[in-house]
């Protein structure tokens, strides 16, 4: 029915979410972590794509992963030993 999309945000189990939702997910690296966070520049990019080659965008989906504040500063720690 498309209600419900799932994310795979590199982990061995999805994220279920109810479509028409648009936001962005970061995955820690070091602890798995997700956190979700909206920003225009998913829209502006497909706004960019969409007059550059005529294509019209339907979802957008942007996954970003790294190093939360948590375990960047244990990562810190452990390098200054």
């Amino acid at each position: 029915m498309g209600l419900v999309e799932e994310h795979r945000l590199g982990e061995e189990h999805g994220h279920y979410e109810a479509t028409g939702g648009e936001h962005s997910h970061f995955t820690c690296l070091g602890c798995g972590k997700v956190i979700e966070f909206d920003t225009p520049l998913v829209a502006q990019i497909g706004q960019e794509l969409s007059t550059q080659e005529g294509v019209r965008v339907i979802n957008a989906h942007l996954h970003l992963s790294g190093y939360c504040a948590q375990c960047r500063t244990r990562v810190k720690k452990t390098e200054q030993r």
